[in-house]
């Protein structure tokens, strides 16, 4: 079982998750929405949300395709092409919109200092941060080769990194950046292979 998740292609898969995830990114979002709370407050909330989205990865990959494919009709190599514009799209926000998303998170921070605080469940953490279109779209299409250990293992490096976001925002700002970027032309990447791949595969379909 070691081998099987250990693999080259498992190894890919983990990876390409992990990206689509984007734990780094999702720290300055966290950081908002639980800013307010006391550090048990906030751990409690993370436990939780993280949980819900692990639940949520985990069903998708179990009963997402029987009911994608056998009921609505939608085939695999559609949401193989699907996924691989959603992650180049996500790849494409990481390059380009950096500096903009900044900007936005910071006024968004003022803006929720006035707020009055309210409990967060599932959303926006759970869903779609940690369990979003990106990723569960890309579990279903490769259901096939995914191993449910691979999802959960997965799971554990990325909401590891976003357990542990108060430490990362003491990094510095240029740092955050160039690992942004990194991650971003990665991404990019990664999405033209699955969306090539699912072309490659449409083509050979109508052969």
């Amino acid at each position: 079982m070691i081998m099987s998740i250990f693999n080259t292609q498992q190894m890919g898969l983990i990876s390409s998750l992990w990206v689509i995830i984007d734990p780094l990114g999702c720290i300055p979002l966290v950081m908002l929405k639980l800013r307010g709370y006391s550090i048990n407050q906030q751990y409690r909330i993370l436990m939780r949300e993280g949980l819900i989205g692990l639940i949520l990865m985990v069903a998708y990959y179990m009963f997402g395709s029987k009911i994608l494919f056998g009921l609505f009709g939608v085939s695999a190599i559609s949401l193989r092409i699907l996924g691989g514009v959603i992650l180049a799209k996500i790849g494409y926000d990481m390059l380009i919109s950096h500096d903009h998303k900044e900007s936005e998170i910071v006024d968004s921070m003022v803006e929720h200092k006035y707020k009055r605080k309210e409990d967060i469940l599932i959303f926006p953490i759970a869903f779609p941060l940690i369990a979003g279109p990106g990723s569960l779209t890309f579990i279903i299409a490769n259901q096939d080769t995914f191993n449910l250990s691979s999802i959960i293992i997965t799971w554990v490096f990325a909401f590891g990194i976003i357990l542990f976001s108060p430490l990362f925002s003491k990094i510095n700002k240029k740092i955050q950046k160039v690992m942004t970027l990194f991650f971003g032309f990665l991404t990019l990447m990664i999405a033209i292979d699955i969306f090539l791949d699912g072309i490659r595969q449409f083509i050979l379909s109508i052969h």
